[in-house]
């Protein structure tokens, strides 16, 4: 049986429906702001852009919160019928650490693997929900203090190609930047437009090391 306060876990969901309704109504307030007949008057086309994205990730955030405000009132409910702690999905008991962790969690999460790199100092774990083994998230533990910036700040996106040379260069064709081209024959990272990393690995290890990958530098950070 899970083990938790029902009463702190309670108080806990509550307050972070709280947060998250205030977020919301934040949103909400800007976007009636911004619909006002006076914003469209002559208004300059670069502020009208601006504006434009703005919106755009306002409307993502209030997807995101009103994604998370469903989980977490989800898991308030499961406390009301006695059935916290446990997966939704699965029906096994969640381990006390991700609920205390994550209280709103409602699914378990299992490692499949680890990689520890002693003279690069991080850490890697690989994980999925037991429902969908084939769709694991890579965590990387870096064991030194680093500042995060840019598109790093959340970690990375990793993706396997079958030939990682051939799909560089296929990118590239694209007009696509190889932040991080493939040297080693087994790796390349790229970056979204708004600067998220991601990594291409190759298949089955590394290909044999070739030009002009092998000889080609960095470009920007990645």
């Amino acid at each position: 049986m899970p083990d938790y306060d029902r009463n702190e876990v309670e108080a806990k969901l509550k307050a972070r429906l709280e947060e998250i309704d205030t977020v919301l109504n934040k949103i909400v307030v800007r976007g009636e702001e911004g619909d006002s007949e006076l914003a469209d008057y002559d208004q300059h086309p670069g502020d009208q852009a601006n504006e434009t994205l703005e919106q755009e990730m306002d409307e993502t955030k209030r997807t995101i919160l009103q994604d998370e405000r469903a989980q977490v009132q989800l898991a308030l409910q499961r406390l009301e019928e006695g059935k916290y702690g446990y997966s939704i999905e699965s029906g096994e008991e969640i381990p006390a650490d991700r609920l205390k962790a994550m209280p709103e969690a409602v699914r378990t999460v299992e490692e499949q693997r680890r990689y520890e790199n002693e003279k690069g100092r991080f850490t890697l774990v690989f994980v999925a929900a037991p429902e969908s083994p084939d769709a694991p998230v890579e965590l990387t533990y870096n064991w030194d203090p680093e500042a995060y910036t840019g598109g790093r700040n959340f970690g990375h996106l990793a993706i396997e190609v079958d030939n990682v040379y051939g799909y560089c260069e296929k990118l590239q064709k694209n007009g696509i930047t190889i932040n991080r081209p493939p040297r080693d024959g087994r790796m390349a990272f790229i970056k979204t437009p708004d600067g998220i990393s991601i990594e291409i690995l190759n298949k089955g290890g590394a290909q044999p090391i070739k030009e002009p990958w092998a000889s080609m530098s960095n470009t920007g950070t990645w």
